[in-house]
């Protein structure tokens, strides 16, 4: 029985009751209210004082009413989704920010009766290679996404079109898993989703994989998720005009391609001042009337300022403990 979950489920949608966990009768002091972590720890301790019988429906119900939170916890929270899907998935900090993110571009603008506006529908994320950004970006946020938005329209784009089919490939397979149908049970594919790269889902909706410069011609977005546009090896071949044709592409292409209120997510490693995230950075300054992204930069070596160190000894003497 893995009760530690209590402590740190991120998204527990379920009161523990006494009502949901105790075989009946229960004490009149805890009936209806919910149990906290620490009561169901103690209750866990004390589980040789009740009979062999209410013991086991004592533990059936307290499995039950865990994966039912671990499910509602996948279902609202994309890193909770990650780490019910691949149970050795291991989260980083950058995961947390760029996950909490793509829930925002989900969720997209909101526009207020003030006037204002919130949420967001443009993201444009830097991050250095071999750091878990397709695996979170191209797998698990369509899939995820999908789950929640069945009947809208997912475009996938890489540098090339074998690698945004293998994700294809990946995210179909993943929605048709049985860990995804506890997630998401009205969701599944299409009978007829047989392409790796160009699929449906039961509800109507679609998922689109394709390569920077193919043709997108009759094909919608709710949401365009471009995923590396450029091949390190054409840097290192220094051949640069990569960089324009794939802005050209995205721009009347691919963001013509947008549903309404349709959502972009542009996530790469940089390269160069004129790959695309460079491009679309210059025309947020120089073009009032470009969309506006909202950036993100995760460095590839994070640089400690040099009074880090002190600032931390100070601390330790102001408050008596010394950092681990």
């Amino acid at each position: 029985m893995r009760a530690q979950l209590w402590k740190k489920n991120m998204k527990a949608q379920v009161d523990i009751t006494a009502e949901n966990i105790l075989p009946k009768p229960k004490p009149a002091a805890l009936a209806g209210n919910p149990l906290s972590p620490e009561e169901i720890d103690l209750l866990l301790k004390n589980i040789d004082s009740y009979s062999k019988a209410e013991a086991t429906e004592i533990l059936e119900n307290l499995e039950a009413l865990e994966e039912r939170n671990t499910i509602d916890g996948a279902y609202n929270d994309l890193i909770a989704f990650c780490c019910y899907m691949q149970e050795d998935y291991i989260v980083g900090k950058h995961h947390r920010i760029l996950a909490d993110l793509f829930m925002e571009l989900e969720g997209g603008l909101t526009e207020h009766e003030d006037g204002t506006t919130t949420g967001k529908d443009r993201a444009a994320v830097n991050m250095p290679p071999r750091h878990g950004k397709s695996i979170l970006t191209s797998l698990y946020y369509p899939a995820w996404y999908l789950g929640r938005n069945p009947t809208k329209k997912v475009m996938m784009v890489s540098h090339t079109t074998d690698l945004a089919v293998d994700f294809g490939r990946k995210v179909r397979n993943l929605i048709s898993s049985p860990k995804f149908q506890k997630i998401f049970p009205n969701v599944g594919l299409s009978s007829d989703s047989k392409s790796a790269g160009r699929w449906n889902t039961s509800a109507g909706g679609e998922y689109y994989a394709c390569g920077i410069g193919s043709s997108i011609a009759g094909r919608g977005a709710d949401l365009l998720i471009i995923d590396d546009p450029h091949s390190e090896q054409d840097v290192i071949n220094g051949n640069f005009g990569v960089f324009e044709k794939a802005y050209e592409w995205f721009t009347y292409g691919a963001r013509t391609r947008l549903m309404p209120k349709g959502r972009v997510a542009v996530v790469q490693t940089r390269w160069h001042m004129d790959d695309l995230t460079g491009r679309l950075v210059r025309d947020m300054a120089t073009n009032n009337k470009a969309d506006t992204y909202h950036v993100v930069e995760f460095p590839a070596v994070f640089e400690i300022p040099e009074d880090y160190y002190v600032t931390v000894e100070k601390q330790a003497d102001e408050d008596g403990f010394i950092p681990q």
